[in-house]
């Protein structure tokens, strides 16, 4: 039978219960394979540390490796001694003084690093309570001491083994622990000093011979025994080959511990890391614990028991086939297309480099993130295919946002290329002309030579005197190949004419926030002022019959003529290029309203008259805690709202924003991260309007998370309210 004619190829995938009988295996691996393919291509997974390519031998070699259950070291002898090679050859590697002839070098193999590092605290608090006890002191407060920088894997081995984290703060020009900022947060109860030999967020290798010799410094004048830890997760495989004489390891006599991974710059598929510990006693006996049950004494110090033994054999593959000079070739080649990539993309003059070149990796931020933001790019890049991870960096310098491309040994030239391509190609989705001088030039003729004849008549009933001023802002996008007008502006005009019992009067028209969403016939807000006070109703009517309806004519041209006018050299889509952008905006703003559940009625009880409601719903391919993020983070509300002015003094309820110069305010009513929020907002009308009512509108969000999808469930009153 054809494969996609079976019958199974025709039912909903079973995701929550068994399937009652078996399927054809063909089928199974068919229907499996079909929903993989929808995965990211791991090639192109720039924000991954963790290894995507391996030689076929060694494939073939970890095939055989997944049978065997590593920890039954008395059945799979050959297996344990080639995990002691390894653990032997990297200790070696990073430097470690030698044991007693016959004492293997203590160190493990874990699943990774994180279980490394789980390993190394576990040592650390349990030497560090040895010590104390048997002086008599305290063991109720330890704590570890480390930057703002780290992995997660940290604060999950201080927070499970009851261990204070005290983090340094980092800065944007130096974000990494340093020895002047680690100092002042070591005491007596501290069990150790994580250094990083590469930073997960900009690759910076830590300065660890200085942190090591101030800790060290401190043990001598305080009579402690503060130990210092390195995370070599990143750099353990970069920097003995890359820069061999760099003083990290355990040349440093109070290096007592070090992580590393092998599934990383070790070059082994996921699920391998290292724990090494100087010498013997730097691991607590009472840490390793002997079994028998599986025939034979064994020695056992980790988290897990059980696991394939496919990566121990991947690694020992590596070590044995690259040896020290491949190990060297391949970081060099990285490094080198590192440095290209980063060339091509500092030529590009639009970001700023902030890794230190320390790995085949680069790191990079916005110059200028008020028109687009690296989460932007990042959303650009996957439609290419890449992935390419935006993040703010850690605490103290949280207002950093940056992307980073990690070249891994299968990232060739020509990949590095084709990745500049596509950046550049996905920048030109954000392209913006200042157009305010062609629109105050242009407005100032069209407006300024309107006058209006009344009918039957000859002479003009009124006539534009002049253009007193033309303020704001009016800019030109390229959003996804489309031209966008973006315009905010405010025109007076002074204008002559008579009243209608034809006396002669004037004064100014003032046209207020003339927007690229103002629908002129229904939106438009206009202030007349007649200098003669007492003409005021008489003359206001017969502008508004006569002038007023040119005016409206010129505005209701703006946008088309600008996009005319301002459209060259723009990377744009030609069939799309006259598409009015009001359009756009207007389908984009009633795409985001839906309707609320009664709990959010709350906010909007409140006596109102001449109220509208407005009650749509929409789903979205992204997470609730993503749309949430987008609608109250300032960063990226500058960018939607396409205003650099956006005031939010802290996001929580009863708190004040202003968006637009102060034209928007209101407060947050409710807020509920991945649940939904509340606001009440009013438009700020200008001092000259007439009107002294003010409407305030209250704005309610739900979003109701799906397994792969959010629904925003939204709902909209508007009226005339009493003042916040």
């Amino acid at each position: 039978m054809p494969m996609y004619a079976c019958a199974q190829m025709a039912e909903a995938a079973t995701t929550t219960t068994m399937p009652e009988g078996p399927m054809d295996p063909r089928v199974a691996k068919q229907l499996i394979s079909d929903k993989l393919s929808l995965d990211g291509n791991p090639k192109l997974n720039m924000a991954s540390f963790v290894t995507t390519f391996m030689d076929p031998e060694a494939e073939e070699l970890m095939m055989d490796g997944l049978r065997k259950n590593f920890i039954d070291l008395d059945e799979y002898e050959q297996t344990a001694d080639l995990h002691n090679a390894c653990v032997a050859m990297i200790a070696d590697l990073f430097n470690a003084p030698p044991t007693p002839k016959g004492v293997p070098h203590p160190g493990t193999g874990t699943i990774g690093s994180s279980e490394a590092i789980m390993l190394s605290v576990l040592a650390m608090k349990w030497k560090w309570r040895k010590e104390r006890l048997a002086r008599g002191l305290s063991i109720d407060k330890p704590n570890l001491v480390c930057g703002s920088n780290v992995q997660v894997c940290w604060h999950k081995a201080c927070r499970y083994f009851d261990v204070e984290c005290r983090e340094a703060d980092v800065s944007p020009d130096a974000l990494v622990l340093t020895a002047e900022r680690a100092k002042p947060l070591i005491d007596e109860n501290t069990i150790g000093v994580s250094a990083i030999l590469g930073s997960t967020f900009n690759g910076e290798f830590e300065d660890v011979h200085s942190i090591h010799d101030m800790v060290v410094a401190l043990n001598e004048e305080k009579g402690w025994s503060v130990p210092v830890h390195v995370d070599a997760a990143s750099g353990g495989f970069i920097a003995p080959f890359t820069d061999p004489d760099l003083l990290w390891d355990f040349r440093l006599p109070n290096v007592k511990s070090i992580n590393v991974s092998g599934h990383k710059f070790g070059l082994v598929y996921a699920g391998i890391g290292w724990a090494l510990w100087r010498e013997p006693q730097d691991l607590p006996e009472e840490l390793v614990f002997h079994v028998n049950y599986l025939g034979g004494d064994q020695a056992s110090f980790t988290l897990n028991f059980s696991k394939g033994a496919s990566t121990v054999i991947g690694q020992y593959y590596n070590l044995i086939r690259f040896g020290k000079s491949g190990y060297r070739d391949i970081m060099s080649v990285g490094m080198e297309n590192a440095a290209y990539l980063r060339s091509q993309i500092e030529a590009m003059g639009i970001f700023d480099i902030v890794d230190k070149q320390h790995m085949p990796l680069v790191a990079f931020a916005l110059k200028d993130a008020s028109k687009y933001t690296v989460f932007d790019l990042q959303d650009r890049m996957k439609h290419e295919g890449w992935i390419i991870p935006a993040y703010t960096c850690s605490k103290g310098a949280e207002g950093l946002a940056i992307m980073r491309v990690v070249v891994k040994q299968n990232f060739s030239r020509e990949l590095a290329d084709l990745l500049v391509g596509h950046l550049k190609h996905s920048v030109k989705h954000w392209v913006e002309r200042d157009c305010f001088v062609w629109a105050k030039a242009y407005l100032t003729a069209q407006l300024g030579s309107l006058s209006a004849i009344r009918e039957g008549g000859e002479a003009p009933v009124f006539v534009v005197t002049s253009i007193a001023s033309v303020e704001g802002q009016a800019d030109l996008h390229v959003r996804k190949g489309r031209l966008i007008t973006v315009f905010d502006l405010t025109v007076v005009l002074t204008w002559k004419g008579a009243d209608g019992a034809g006396a002669p009067a004037c004064g100014q028209v003032s046209i207020i926030d003339f927007m690229h969403d103002t629908d002129v016939d229904k939106d438009l807000e206009v202030v007349i002022a007649v200098d003669d006070k007492s003409q005021q109703v008489s003359a206001s009517k017969q502008l508004k019959m006569h002038l007023l309806p040119k005016v409206k004519q010129v505005l209701a041209q703006f946008a088309e003529r600008m996009i005319e006018e301002n459209s060259k050299n723009l990377n744009t889509n030609p069939v799309e290029k006259k598409q009015p952008a009001q359009s756009d905006a207007k389908t984009a703003a009633s795409s985001s309203f839906a309707f609320v559940t009664s709990a959010k009625q709350k906010h909007f009880e409140q006596q109102a008259a001449r109220t509208a409601e407005i009650s749509l719903q929409t789903h979205f391919a992204c997470t609730a805690s993503d749309i949430y993020d987008t609608l109250l983070n300032p960063a990226r509300v500058k960018v939607w709202s396409f205003d650099n002015r956006v005031e939010i003094e802290s996001i929580e309820v009863g708190k004040p924003y202003s968006l637009f110069g102060g034209s928007v305010k209101g407060v947050f009513c409710e807020l509920v991260c991945d649940g939904g929020l509340c606001l009440r907002w009013t438009l700020i009308m200008s001092p000259n309007t007439v009107s002294v009512r003010q409407n305030y509108n209250d704005l309610a969000l739900e979003f109701l998370a799906g397994q792969s999808k959010a629904e925003h469930r939204a709902h909209h009153n508007s009226g005339v309210r009493q003042r916040m």
